[in-house]
């Protein structure tokens, strides 16, 4: 096990894998330290992991990484201080939350289980609070005397007495329930990657630019690194009316949700883009009342717009930086007005595809129900799948009356599908080559429907 003087110093330099390993370390400890002053489990494992948040942000501040434990435990406690200033539940409340925070025993059991866990959750609460805290900590992951003084920055003789005291006034059975109690309640194996996820959203600053179709929002880390988010037209308008700081005589959409949540006591703390997947983000809010937050999953460009509007923080997970922000040949971030230059492009490129695909396009809406159907038998599903992906980005690809709607709905009611294939997405290309090679493919169909005389031999779309 690596010394925890050089776990702190790693973590101080942004080691993420560092801190991982001082919060699997102490996460019992901080967790059964925040129960034996808060007395319910819900609320210590909150407690504990704002704990974690708060010391990480704070490490600069601690000038002797040896004294960890007990700089922590001092930042745990006033983390319990702050909870214990809000409105306290009543006893019964305090019981029924305990008792959920553990799996429930079969219907047969479940009268004798409560009871007995009643029991033991009473001698816990029933002893004094300076003998409560050793005897959490020491039965809840068998940390060692040692371990448990310099956390509470106490002598280990003063552990041994208080934790010998607690153990007379438990009977025997009392305290092998207590510990089997305290073990079980303990967090579970995703407390350190909730941890981690949190530390991991890096703060950015939104600049939102339109130049042509290529609308968007860049979010720019202290680090210099990009990430550019497209937006669509009603998002565009939301943040435009909030950064002019126009008012509308009726509220529009994203208005008229934080007019909402505000009626409701509600405010949007924050918008974060939380993950990448098969080239979509995704995002959450998190709204806060009266203290407490809750986080609701969103679409990137909406929370966005919302935040603009709101003034609210945004974040980007580390992960979805890394992964997704933009970077040059080199592997170095790219600047600003470089990534926008690149965006403007892939939107050109798209454009070109969309010419070449048009023309194509317009004459399978021609074709009879039959010849329809001995295209997709000549060129396959994936084939025209590709005259898909040509798409224009300033379409909208839901509409009824779209071209391209029309024959993804021509094709399932052709293939018996009634969904689209999975297959069939629409991408924004990212290369120049990538144009080329799908023109090039777009032109063997066309050959092939000449080659079947569903085409006129003269028509060149591409």
């Amino acid at each position: 096990m690596e010394e925890l003087g050089k776990l702190v110093a790693r973590s101080k330099s942004g080691d993420l894998d560092a801190y991982g390993q001082i919060v699997g370390r102490f996460q019992d400890m901080a967790f059964g330290y925040a129960y034996s002053i808060l007395r319910d489990f819900h609320l210590a494992e909150d407690a504990a992991q704002e704990a974690f948040l708060e010391s990480y942000r704070k490490l600069e501040s601690l000038k002797v990484p040896r004294a960890f434990p007990g700089w922590f435990r001092r930042i745990v406690w006033s983390r319990c201080q702050r909870e214990l200033r809000k409105k306290r539940p009543s006893a019964s409340d305090l019981t029924a939350a305990e008792a959920a925070s553990t799996k429930e025993p079969g219907p047969a059991e479940a009268a004798e289980k409560s009871e007995m866990r009643e029991a033991v959750l009473s001698a816990i609460r029933a002893l004094p609070d300076a003998e409560r805290t050793v005897t959490t900590l020491y039965y809840i992951d068998g940390y060692s005397h040692k371990d448990i003084a310099e956390f509470l920055e106490a002598p280990e003789t003063t552990v041994n007495n208080r934790l010998h005291a607690s153990r007379k006034r438990l009977k025997e059975r009392m305290v092998t329930m207590v510990a089997d109690e305290l073990r079980d309640a303990r967090p579970g194996p995703d407390f350190r990657e909730k941890v981690l996820q949190e530390i991991a959203q890096v703060e950015v600053h939104p600049e939102w630019r339109q130049a042509g179709l290529a609308r968007g929002v860049l979010l720019t880390d202290k680090r210099g690194r990009c990430l550019l988010i497209s937006i669509g037209r009603t998002e565009e308008l939301a943040i435009d009316r909030a950064l002019l700081d126009l008012k509308s005589p009726r509220p529009l959409t994203h208005d008229l949700l934080l007019s909402t949540l505000s009626t409701f006591g509600i405010s949007l703390k924050e918008v974060r883009v939380v993950d990448l997947v098969e080239g979509t983000f995704r995002g959450q809010l998190v709204l806060e009342r009266s203290g407490e937050t809750r986080s609701v999953d969103c679409r990137p460009s909406d929370g966005l717009a919302l935040a603009i509007a709101a003034s609210a923080k945004i974040t980007v997970a580390e992960h979805v930086m890394e992964k997704a922000g933009a970077r040059d040949p080199n592997g170095k971030p790219m600047e600003p007005n470089a990534v926008w230059e690149e965006h403007k492009k892939k939107c050109e490129r798209h454009m070109m595809l969309a010419q070449a695909g048009q023309g194509l396009v317009r004459e399978l809406a021609r074709l009879s129900d039959e010849d329809f159907k001995r295209v997709v038998a000549a060129v396959g599903v994936r084939g025209l799948d590709l005259v898909l992906r040509c798409q224009p980005v300033t379409d909208d690809p839901g509409s009824p009356q779209n071209p391209w709607s029309k024959l993804r709905q021509r094709l399932r009611a052709v293939t018996g599908q009634k969904k689209a294939p999975p297959w069939t997405k629409i991408v924004v290309p990212i290369s120049a080559s990538y144009v080329e090679a799908v023109t090039a493919e777009l032109d063997k169909i066309k050959r092939k429907l000449v080659d079947m005389s569903l085409l006129p031999d003269s028509e060149d779309e591409t």
